[in-house]
């Protein structure tokens, strides 16, 4: 069972990945591309591929059971 603290700190990060992936199929469908490329996009934007790499303290922070901890 999840703690209050655990449930929360998922609940944040599948709200940001959910932002994130909303808002950048918004951007590619505006620019007439496919919507879910740009969701996969803001996925792969929130990853340690590319946040991760750019600013491991933030990403650590958005999801805290991320390896960059």
């Amino acid at each position: 069972m999840l703690t209050n603290s655990e449930l929360a700190e998922f609940l944040k990060a599948i709200v940001v990945l959910l932002l994130a992936a909303h808002s950048m199929g918004f951007v590619f469908d505006k620019l007439h591309l496919p919507r879910v490329v740009g969701e996969i996009t803001g996925g792969f934007v929130l990853g340690p591929s590319c946040l991760g790499l750019l600013a491991p303290g933030v990403a650590a922070q958005l999801i805290s059971g991320s390896p960059l901890q």
